[in-house]
């Protein structure tokens, strides 16, 4: 652990705490989990070892590589290149992206390196938007001290670059992260400070407003997620015309993320309204969302003891996974087939539950 920390802050990482680190390594060691690229790469490299002599990859341990001049074109290529890999994580999930966005990340980093470029800013933005990127699909596939790291890194250049809607948003991707781990405090205090910047879109206000809802939803406080519910969804209604990180925010995603949050409230009733609200308005090009959605959907089905619509949708969810595979849509496939046990001498609860035990993506 040491070794690993030592390493990582020669290149400007920082990171999880002691106790969470542990538990990762344990993982590690129990072939639980495998390392992502980031640390495979600081494994490597804290024991003066190839990734190949690891087992991680074929290539040979990269060595220190000088500063990389940039100008507009390649800002602008790096731009064009990061909206293709998020419309990607959209469609198909992002299980295929991680190693191809850290690359690019690195490449950003070398730029970076030389204090003069005339392009600064437009790579600490860039450094900003990949990182938090690289953060989310990290998230998405259930990585989450390499999601915490990289969404620290995504402040870092942010607060360098003093941009307040970059420190927004990053600002509200770090309270989603504490809301999956059930920090509901940290969750809310990341919220506010995300809603306090200035200026704000009305897309970045909906987003921080849906984490205040989530928040209040671990801390079991129904009027504050009305409010942030209510006022999130007056938010996602507005025309945003600087949407370029928010576009994903639509009226059903700001649905599909309140259904999620009733569901934390134990108002299944009230979670099927929202998320099958969401599902009748799907917009085309999100299908890693909408499998998320119907997983939900039928979660909220099942909870509402509907085990014959939770079966009906559970299986739309499972045919959506397979095209864009998540690891949180997944879990919550996973957390399904437990809620339906009641049920499970019934012939379309045990066929649903045999189909989830499976590969589930």
């Amino acid at each position: 652990m040491r070794a690993l920390r030592q390493r990582a802050r020669l290149d400007g990482h920082e990171l999880p705490p002691s106790a969470t680190l542990r538990v990762t390594l344990s993982r590690w060691e129990n072939r639980r989990h495998q390392p992502g690229p980031l640390y495979q790469r600081l494994l490597a490299e804290a024991l003066d070892l190839t990734e190949a002599d690891l087992g991680f990859a074929l290539a040979p341990r990269r060595s220190h590589a000088p500063p990389l001049p940039a100008g507009p074109q390649l800002v602008a290529y790096l731009d064009t290149i990061l909206d293709q890999h998020v419309q990607a994580d959209r469609l198909i999930g992002s299980c295929y992206l991680i190693g191809v966005v850290q690359e690019h990340l690195r490449t950003i980093e070398l730029c970076l390196a030389d204090t003069r470029s005339i392009v600064r800013d437009d790579l600490l933005r860039l450094g900003n938007r990949y990182a938090e990127f690289c953060g989310w699909l990290n998230q998405d596939q259930g990585r989450y001290p390499e999601a915490e790291l990289w969404t620290r890194k995504a402040l870092d250049f942010a607060q360098a670059l003093g941009d307040p809607q970059l420190i927004s948003y990053t600002l509200m991707r770090r309270s989603n992260l504490a809301t999956d781990a059930g920090h509901a405090h940290d969750a809310l205090m990341l919220a506010e400070a995300a809603l306090r910047q200035r200026p704000l879109t009305s897309g970045l206000r909906a987003v921080a407003l849906r984490q205040k809802a989530a928040a209040y939803a671990l801390l079991s406080d129904q009027r504050g997620f009305h409010d942030s519910v209510d006022d999130g969804l007056d938010c996602a209604g507005q025309d945003d015309a600087q949407s370029l990180m928010t576009g994903y925010c639509t009226i059903a995603y700001m649905k599909m993320e309140a259904g999620a949050a009733a569901l934390v409230l134990k108002e299944p009733r009230l979670a099927i309204q929202l998320l099958a609200d969401a599902d009748d308005s799907w917009p085309s090009g999100h299908e890693r969302d909408h499998a998320l959605c119907l997983a939900r959907l039928a979660q909220a089905y099942a909870q509402a003891c509907n085990p014959d619509a939770a079966c009906v949708v559970g299986h739309r969810a499972v045919d959506a996974v397979s095209l864009a595979p998540s690891a949180r849509t997944t879990a919550t496939l996973r957390a399904l087939q437990s809620t339906l046990t009641r049920y499970r001498t019934r012939p379309d609860v045990a066929e649903f539950r045999q189909l989830v035990t499976g590969p589930v993506p």
